[in-house]
């Protein structure tokens, strides 16, 4: 009797604290995934900001780029001018 009483009370625990282990685990995964969640998340913002801030780099580039372009154009007629012989 006292043997029976011993072994039910066993798998009653044991049954608790498979119960127990799988809410913990479940909580846990619940836990994961909400950080996983959050990561994710600002790692999205981060990357939007950076690409608008690379847009504008580029343009800033781009623009610059246009300038030198113009500025060697105008040179280039200057030094035609200087090298072209006086008109008679």
């Amino acid at each position: 009797m006292i043997t029976g009483d011993v072994d039910d009370f066993g798998t009653r625990l044991d049954r608790r604290f498979d119960a127990s282990e799988a809410r913990i685990l479940s909580r846990f995964e619940s836990l994961i995934r909400d950080f996983e969640a959050h990561v994710l998340e600002a790692f999205y913002v981060y990357a939007e900001t950076s690409q608008r801030r690379l847009t504008i780099v580029e343009r800033e580039i781009s623009a610059l780029k246009d300038g030198v372009a113009s500025v060697e154009s105008r040179l280039t007629e200057v030094e035609k001018r200087l090298n072209m012989p006086p008109a008679a």
